[in-house]
């Protein structure tokens, strides 16, 4: 029987789907799965992906693949994403898993575009594809593994081995998405975040494993202490899970624990808070870090503040060095002005603003 896998065969594969259960790091835990579901099927690239249908447009939100070159991956996403005739089929709401061959008419596919510009340079003349994740939110999830013309088509036995091994993916898929969104439902809620841009943002579940970090991509916040603001930040996690625990480990009400520290690191000074936000259980709770490069975002809110209220170039220079506490006369020597040029400028600013003084100045800006 074509189907059947022996005992060697089915030992691998509960293997391989044990990894998958095991891993927290669900991009990695899929990565691992494709590159092992080689030793049972054979296949030369393979994809997990994420995506959602926004204004007729499709909008990958994660693509976890091996083998795929970059190139045809970029492809791919740029130019073939929104003509791949397989969308269609895994977006429906009901539980698929299909050979590319069961589905179209081989000597009409072979007629499209999508298959002579993408599908055969690339070598993904056989496919196996299925869906993974339907959710309330439109989004997809699904995988895809693909074979050149010199393999035969996939076997019933290798698609049996996908259907076995999909309501784990699908399990797994589920929760990777659902972390996804209450990051990026976090991340929308922060103040200031589209502006700011000497935040630094990090996310670890409750058993502290990372699920996201933008402190090396911060352009504001220095290489060389990171480490040291990482290791600053996993002690504040601790001390609000020893929090936690004294309080018998029940999960907070009401308001979201916090812990605070201004970290001095030689002549840059950060400030670093952590929030426990609470789920429905532990392992749907984060603690999620902000860290401020203090320069950078006092410099950011200024700039948002002459956007705001229309300062000019010279009145901006002026607020700046009000706030790094020169008097008038300072100011005046600084800018290479009177003092009654400096008054001037600051009577513009209260009054574009709408204050009196310097006195309501911070109060309207925070």
């Amino acid at each position: 029987m074509e189907t059947f896998l022996d005992n060697r065969e089915l030992l691998y594969l509960n293997q391989i789907l044990a990894e998958l259960h095991d891993d927290d790091d669900y991009e990695k835990a899929f990565n691992n799965f494709l590159a092992k579901l080689k030793e049972l099927i054979i296949f030369e690239k393979g994809d997990i992906y994420f995506y959602k249908k926004k204004d007729d447009q499709i909008i990958f939100e994660d693509f976890i693949f091996v083998d795929w070159g970059e190139k045809d991956l970029k492809s791919y996403l740029d130019q073939y994403c929104g003509i791949d005739d397989v969308l269609p089929i895994v977006s429906n709401d009901y539980p698929i898993m299909f050979r590319s061959s069961d589905v179209f008419i081989f000597d009409e596919r072979k007629k499209t575009r999508y298959y002579n510009e993408l599908l055969r340079p690339a070598g993904m003349n056989h496919s196996i594809e299925g869906n993974l994740y339907i959710g309330e939110n439109g989004y997809v999830g699904g995988i895809g593994i693909h074979r050149p013309e010199k393999y035969k088509d996939f076997s019933n036995k290798d698609l049996e081995i996908l259907k076995m091994a999909r309501p784990h993916l699908a399990n797994i898929a589920k929760r990777f998405q659902n972390t996804r969104e209450q990051i990026n439902h976090y991340l929308l809620e922060l103040p200031l975040l589209s502006n700011i841009q000497g935040m630094g943002i990090c996310i670890w579940n409750y058993d502290l494993k990372l699920l996201d970090c933008n402190l090396e991509e911060n352009q504001t916040i220095q290489y060389q202490h990171i480490g040291e603001l990482m290791r600053t930040l996993i002690t504040l996690c601790k001390s609000i899970k020893s929090k936690l625990a004294s309080d018998g480990g029940l999960m907070p009400k009401g308001d979201d624990i916090r812990a605070r520290s201004r970290i001095v690191i030689g002549k840059a000074t950060y400030f670093a808070e952590v929030v426990f936000v609470t789920g429905k259980s532990a392992m749907d709770s984060k603690f999620i870090a902000t860290v401020y490069d203090y320069s950078s975002l006092f410099e950011n809110i200024l700039v948002e503040v002459k956007d705001r209220y229309g300062l000019t170039d010279r009145e901006y220079e002026v607020m700046q060095c009000m706030f790094k506490g020169m008097n008038n006369l300072e100011i005046s020597k600084k800018l290479f002005i009177s003092v009654p040029t400096v008054k001037k400028h600051l009577t513009n600013i209260y009054n574009k603003m709408d204050i009196e003084g310097k006195h309501q100045i911070l109060g309207t800006i925070l």
